[in-house]
């Protein structure tokens, strides 16, 4: 085992998902082959990891005025600046800043994202959910795809705040399309990846067909199923026509769930090496070089791992009644 080198982008991918997996530390350890004592700080420090501390002169902020911004970064999702003029303090946003990163209870958190479920997507989880455990739905066949975007200067939703370690953690509302610099398509099935594609201007259901007809009949075999969420290209007759007329199964996917989708992990993994240490892109074919490099080094032994998770996560939506599960 490598002892003493920083994780890698990729490394902290396969931890972020193993962990998901409810893999210990130990086991994740001797799966990347890197030593229990890194895993541990990874997973423990996150967002963290890597940062150096630096020592400064000792507070003279009282117990009682720690707390109230403690309080105001939890509770009130204050920034620094702001709880500095809430509280009139002398001290700099810096001294505010280094308080609330010393203290053990609270860490610097990216808001999650999840969709908004109401009760018909609950009940329509939910008997996604059981009919898969039903059927003993075979997921290593299906064709998991999906569509996002990447910008020049950066990922969108990078939001943080201050997380009480004793409290749930906060989400944002996410939108599927919001526009960009970059749309990729993706699909994988099994350990295999598809040919990742550049979705170039505004798409309608026949260019979407067109697409198709060059990512997915490739690989298509008789036994699979396909997997597209309820876009409305996606739904178009015209679409819907041409994988009847190819004969290709379709997965009646649930509206509202992107967290049952193994794709979105990959999406993460992607996202993650591509933007790593906060690199940004000058044009759009520099960004798709990298996007395309990135996608060529995800391992098979991820894309199993997120497939093997698809029984945990039907038990999970079971579990919750419908309601939107960790992943």
């Amino acid at each position: 085992m490598s002892i003493g080198k920083r994780l890698t982008e990729r490394e902290k991918g396969k931890i972020d998902i193993l962990k998901a997996e409810n893999y210990s530390n130990r086991a994740i350890a001797l799966k990347i082959k890197r030593s229990p004592k890194v895993v541990n700080n990874y997973v423990n420090l996150k967002d963290k990891y890597g940062l150096k501390g630096k020592r400064g002169r000792k507070s003279k902020m009282t117990s009682v005025l720690k707390k109230r911004i403690i309080r105001l970064a939890c509770d009130n999702m204050l920034s620094s600046s702001q709880i500095k003029q809430e509280l009139l303090l002398d001290q700099s946003t810096r001294t505010i800043q280094r308080l609330l990163s010393s203290s053990p209870s609270i860490v610097y958190s990216k808001f999650k994202s999840k969709p908004q479920i109401t009760d018909a997507h609950k009940e329509a989880r939910l008997l996604f959910a059981k009919s898969a455990i039903e059927s003993h739905l075979n997921w290593s066949k299906i064709i998991w795809s999906d569509e996002k975007k990447f910008n020049l200067d950066g990922p969108d939703g990078i939001r943080y705040y201050w997380h009480d370690l004793k409290s749930e953690q906060k989400y944002l509302s996410k939108r599927a399309f919001g526009g960009g610099s970059l749309m990729i398509w993706e699909a994988f099935v099994d350990k295999k990846l598809l040919d990742l594609h550049i979705m170039e201007g505004n798409y309608n259901a026949d260019k979407y067909i067109k697409m198709l007809e060059k990512g997915l009949l490739p690989f298509y075999k008789r036994g699979m199923t396909f997997m597209q969420d309820n876009a409305s290209i996606h739904n178009a007759e015209l679409t819907k026509n041409w994988l009847k007329t190819k004969k290709i199964s379709l997965l009646e996917w649930p509206s509202n769930s992107p967290d049952l989708n193994p794709i979105e992990n990959v999406w993460g993994f992607l996202t993650r090496a591509v933007y790593a240490n906060g690199r940004q892109f000058k044009t759009k074919n520099e960004l798709k070089i990298e996007v395309m490099k990135q996608w060529s080094l995800i391992s098979t032994e991820s894309l199993s791992i997120m497939v093997d998770s698809m029984s945990t996560r039907m038990i999970e939506v079971i579990t919750k009644n419908g309601q939107t599960i960790n992943y």
